[in-house]
């Protein structure tokens, strides 16, 4: 392992596609761990996280994570829900399809 790769979400995300789940949540929790301080790595690792959770089944702790950061000032939005590919085996949940649908999640935060 390089030093890119643990600091990386990107790297955690690929062992969550690769279906290497415990190499995933540990790159994940690694990055978490030694990423700089502030509201830009906050944001940033905790989609990443939500992500590598929905890739590797944690769909409980995903779906309630993507629920928290939609209703916080980012550059993400319902539309990253249905366009991204790693929540693709998550959209037949009921938990997770309701979150685009919430009109809380639609509206401005500031």
């Amino acid at each position: 392992m390089t030093a890119v790769e643990l600091t990386s979400p990107a790297a955690a995300v690929v062992e969550a596609i690769l279906n290497h789940k415990e190499e995933a949540l540990v790159l994940i929790n690694r990055a978490t761990e030694i990423a700089p301080e502030g509201p830009h790595w906050d944001v940033e690792l905790s989609w990443a996280r939500t992500e590598v959770d929905a890739l590797v089944g944690e769909k409980d702790r995903a779906i309630s994570e993507i629920a928290r950061l939609l209703r916080i000032p980012s550059w993400y939005s319902v539309h990253e829900l249905k366009g991204n590919p790693a929540y693709a085996s998550r959209r037949d949940d009921p938990r997770f399809a309701a979150l685009p649908n919430d009109p809380l999640n639609n509206a401005p935060l500031f």
